[in-house]
């Protein structure tokens, strides 16, 4: 196995090759630095073309009272509201005891509006 030995002479750098500023930049003036640096950023926005992928396709297609044409579900979410939201709430994947917070219907209606595409707004 062959030994190498580090000489024990300094090192020294080629200083020639370094890159400095020329004086001249030291002596411009605020304006100048400022169309120097500007001059340099450069800003590229690039947009896909394509489709609104959550453009709704879907506008609302029943009336107020059309969930009376179906007597049984309809007598069934009167009657026993809570196990009807319980059902709801489970068909659209979501955890059963969730019907319990009031605030999340307002999320349920969102999301199932969202996952058919329904056209809807928030107010």
């Amino acid at each position: 196995m062959a030994t190498t030995y580090r000489s024990r002479e300094p090192v020294r750098l080629d200083t020639s090759s370094r890159i400095v500023p020329s004086n001249d930049y030291y002596q411009m003036n605020d304006q100048q630095i400022k169309a120097r640096q500007q001059m340099a950023h450069v800003n590229v926005v690039v947009t896909q073309p394509g489709r609104n992928v959550w453009e709704f396709e879907h506008p609302w297609s029943t009336s107020l009272f059309s969930c009376c044409t179906n007597i049984k579900q309809c007598c069934f979410a009167f009657f026993c509201s809570c196990c009807f939201e319980y059902q709801v709430y489970k068909r659209a994947g979501e955890n059963g005891c969730t019907c319990l917070c009031p605030a999340a219907r307002f999320a349920l209606r969102s999301k199932i509006r969202t996952a058919f595409r329904i056209e809807f707004n928030i107010n």
